[in-house]
């Protein structure tokens, strides 16, 4: 063994015995050196690789690239070299050497030696080399193999190569001359020359040309996959806890190569595998013979189990594997057994939980649901239990159940006890109204009239419950509550809110609450009482005006009228009377006539009434009038007797319609007076 360590001063690696240099650092420094040794070791390394054999025609050039050369580690020449006559062309150097040309001796050969040399160093380190033969054909003469049969290989496919179709050829020399096309049946050409699954069964057709000569030659393939599938048996030993399903204990599979989500199941003992095969999927199927052991033959063994695999791939081909399974038996401390549902091992059953699906008869939890030793299959093992109760509230028990296991092989006995406890933690269910409720008042006083509670819906499975009901003002104040029956009443309320609570308690005393709210408010209205006749007088101005007082006869409510409005029930005078407001006008159109008038009440909460008065409009002033002014005119100041309104004023009776008297005279010189009024 020889190590590679550069050296500095000469700049080149040199060789040394490894353990001498091991040891020489100490095991201290075992790691470091290990690390140095290591990378000086991979820096150094030089490889020299030429590549495949070539073949060349006479006349051709050899390109060197297709000799697929590398060199790498070496920092000195690199160069080729022939051990025939031919020359380089460009230069010997690697890699600006472009091709080799044959000498007189290397056609006469039929093939030379081409070498490619690297050194490690310059000047003088060591020196690598590869080699490889390049031949030289001429005018090849060959046969071909008529027909053929190609296997397909374990992942279903085959490279077919010159050796394989050409008749007494030496596969040690080079085909690159030859040019090979295979066409499948519907005449399509298969890429690669690369055969697959897709081809099984086909006859396909092929031709292979020699590029020197292109003489040429065909015949025909045949594809089979003959490759059976490839199973995994063997023994096992497992206790009789484990089941024989394969799903469980495995399939005749290499399982680090194969996914078993891959298999499929068709029937009891059938499976579909795919993936298992490269050409297609795989029928896997079994059979068991069963050889059982009683208690006087093996105390030990259960049964032998021998399970026969066969597997069958879509070409056809079988394998056949055996597994020979032993199932041993188990002791009683090998039972698992089942856990108390106590809220300790797991938790407890509650009185209304789905258990009670598969309740016993007697209304106790099923093993079914609870749980039971579990056993298997292990036949030397069996078990019986029994049960006591314990009463709780409500609905709910305990249950202590007393299991007794046995083992028929050794008569040992072993008793377990499980505890069920059968709980209600779940409160009643309550749904209260959607709230806020309104509650009217009484006709005549200000508070409440009697007001049934809306109870609130309760269901609890498991136990009888008790009803709580507390009502609460807006000040939290609670206030008395009623019952009459199964039926909660408040009355005499005041106006304003108030919030009922329901809080129910079960024989658990699991609680459940709700609430709602409800406002008792005013919604009477009030009493309008008016005077059934009456009377107005007009005014000098020939105007009256009526309030709602001077009708109203002892209106009331029962709580505060806050509002009297008064309207007429005509147009006569003025429309805007038409509307309730402070008061109502009369006029001189009206004397002499009964006006219907209306009066409404309002109470602090909105509400209205209102009733109606005959209203008889009376004018028992006398009439006045106002003459026009004594005048003083001239004697020659001309009037027409027949028109005396027209010089001296008349007497109109709207006081927009008077007018000034004007005259011009020797004694006035302008207005003396206004037209007269009535």
């Amino acid at each position: 063994m020889k190590c590679f360590s550069f050296d500095a001063e000469k700049k080149k690696t040199t060789n040394q015995r490894c353990f001498d240099s091991f040891f020489d650092l100490g095991r201290k420094f075992l790691p470091f050196f290990i690390t140095i040794l290591s990378f000086s070791f991979v820096n150094a390394q030089v490889i020299v690789n030429l590549g495949n054999d070539l073949a060349i025609c006479e006349g051709d050039n050899a390109v060197l690239a297709d000799f697929n050369p590398t060199v790498s580690g070496a920092n000195g020449d690199k160069w080729w070299e022939t051990s025939g006559d031919g020359t380089f062309n460009n230069t010997v150097l690697y890699p600006s050497a472009v091709s080799y040309s044959p000498g007189s001796a290397d056609l006469a050969a039929g093939q030379v030696t081409i070498t490619l040399k690297a050194r490690e160093t310059n000047p003088n380190g060591t020196v690598y080399e590869d080699s490889a033969v390049l031949y030289i054909r001429g005018d090849e003469l060959f046969a071909c193999n008529d027909n053929i049969t190609i296997p397909l290989n374990f992942y279903c496919e085959y490279q077919v190569t010159p050796p394989i179709l050409l008749e007494g050829e030496d596969e040690n020399v080079p085909y690159n001359l030859y040019n090979i096309d295979i066409y499948d049946e519907d005449g399509d050409l298969v890429p690669n020359n690369l055969i697959t699954g897709d081809y099984i069964g086909q006859t396909l057709s092929y031709n292979i040309t020699h590029q020197c000569s292109w003489n040429a030659c065909g015949g025909t393939i045949n594809v089979k996959d003959n490759y059976h599938p490839v199973t995994s048996c063997g023994n096992d030993t497992i206790t009789c806890q484990y089941s024989l399903d394969p799903f469980d204990l495995g399939f005749p599979i290499d399982t680090a190569i194969f996914d078993l989500d891959t298999i499929f199941k068709v029937d009891s003992q059938k499976y579909i595998v795919q993936g298992w095969d490269a050409c297609g999927d795989v029928q896997l199927s079994y059979l068991d013979s069963t050889f059982l052991y009683d208690c006087t033959q093996d105390t030990f063994l259960q049964e032998l189990v021998v399970r026969f695999w066969k597997a069958v791939d879509e070409s056809g081909n079988v394998s056949r594997c055996r597994d020979s399974i032993f199932v041993k038996r188990i002791h009683l401390d090998s039972v698992i057994l089942p856990p108390s549902w106590n809220n300790i091992d797991t938790t407890a059953l509650q009185c209304n939980g789905d258990w009670l699906d598969s309740a016993l008869p007697n209304g106790n939890p099923s093993p079914e649901y609870t749980g039971a030793p579990e056993v298997w299959w292990c036949s030397n093992v069996e078990y019986s239990y029994s049960d006591t109760e314990f009463p709780g509230c409500g609905n709910t028990f305990d249950v202590a159940r007393d299991w007794i296991l046995i083992d028929w092989c050794t008569s040992e006995t072993f008793h377990y006890n499980q505890i069920i406890k059968v709980m209600d933690t779940i409160p009643p269910t309550m749904n209260c109204i959607d709230g806020p409720v309104t509650v009217g008042s009484d006709p005549y006083e200000c508070n409440s009239v009697s007001y049934e509670l809306a109870l609130p819906e309760i269901y609890d499975e498991c136990s009888s419950y008790t009803l709580f009901v507390h009502v609460y003002d807006a000040d939290n104040h609670e206030v008395s509550v009623q019952k009459l029956g199964g039926s909660y009443f408040v009355s005499h309320l005041p106006l304003g809110n108030y919030t009922v609570k329901f809080t129910a308690v079960d024989e658990c005393n699991n609680i459940s609450k709700c609430q709602y709210d409800f406002e008792v408010v005013d919604d009477q209205r009030p009493y309008a009482v008016c005077d059934q006749h009456t009377k107005v007088n007009l005014g000098s101005n020939g105007e009256a005006r009526l309030y709602p007082n001077n009708i109203d006869d002892g209106s009331f409510d029962n709580c505060e009228i806050v509002d009297w409005k008064i309207r007429k029930m005509t147009y006569e005078c003025d429309s805007a009377y038409f509307e309730f407001g402070d008061y109502v006008g009369f006029c001189c159109a009206e004397s002499g006539d009964t006006v219907m008038v209306s009066m409404q009440v309002t109470d602090a909460s909105g509400n209205s009434n209102t009733c109606m008065v005959e209203v008889l409009v009376e004018d028992k002033l006398p009439p006045q009038i106002i003459c026009p002014p004594d005048i003083t005119i001239s004697c020659d100041f001309y009037f027409d007797p027949n028109d005396l309104d027209r010089y001296f004023g008349k007497v109109v009776t709207d006081q927009t319609l008077r007018e000034d008297i004007v005259i011009f005279d020797q004694y006035n010189h302008g207005v003396v007076g206004q037209d007269g009024y009535a």
